[in-house]
């Protein structure tokens, strides 16, 4: 892990990993994971493991628990409330 910067989109507090790795042709490539938020920073100089398609490395991603499943719960958290909403209505009635 290279770095840490501020989230733009956020109030300044939350810290954004700016990984940096040297994929297979050699290049050297720096990236921010999608997933923000609190808790999602990582201290500086942390090696981490990188995972990416052959010949695409902009497409990297940290293979850690923390990124590769906070998008999926997050669709399945949505999808509990948007059930759970349907659920109520139709009881209502």
């Amino acid at each position: 892990m290279a770095d840490n910067t501020r989230d733009d989109w956020s109030d300044g507090h939350n810290l954004v990993p700016v990984i940096a790795f040297v994929d297979q042709q050699g290049h050297r490539v720096r990236f921010s994971p999608h997933v923000r938020g609190t808790g999602m920073n990582l201290e500086k100089g942390l090696e981490v493991q990188v995972l990416y398609e052959d010949g695409k490395p902009h497409t990297a991603r940290v293979n850690m628990r923390k990124y590769m499943m906070g998008p999926a719960m997050w669709t399945l958290l949505g999808g509990a409330v948007f059930v759970g909403a349907g659920v109520l209505l139709a009881l209502k009635n």
